[in-house]
């Protein structure tokens, strides 16, 4: 199940999460990251707004604007690569205590 939690235009947090997600977007993921790769897409804007509309395509209702308005400027890129890594199945690192 994908999940991100954001904030609504009342400043209230609001979780969205998708449980169906078709295999067809992890071929559309790598599609992205390939290209990214490849030097394709040169603009870390073009690169950010890609991403963006990849994860906002993934939750019913969501937009782009939802996304850039309702998460924290620090939060981004860390939200976006964490909902990337779930569509590839890859686990949510967990922070460790250092002891």
């Amino acid at each position: 199940m994908l999940r991100i939690e954001l904030r609504n235009k009342q400043g209230e947090k609001v979780v969205k999460e998708q449980e169906f997600v078709p295999a067809r977007k992890v071929r559309e993921v790598l599609e992205m990251l390939d290209d990214f790769a490849s030097g394709e897409v040169t603009k870390e804007v073009e690169a950010l707004d890609r991403k963006v509309e990849f994860v906002a395509g993934l939750f019913p209702n969501m937009t782009t604007d939802d996304i850039y308005d309702g998460l924290k400027s620090s939060e981004l890129l860390k939200e976006l690569d964490n909902v990337i890594d779930q569509v590839l199945g890859r686990e949510k690192k967990i922070p460790q205590d250092d002891k």
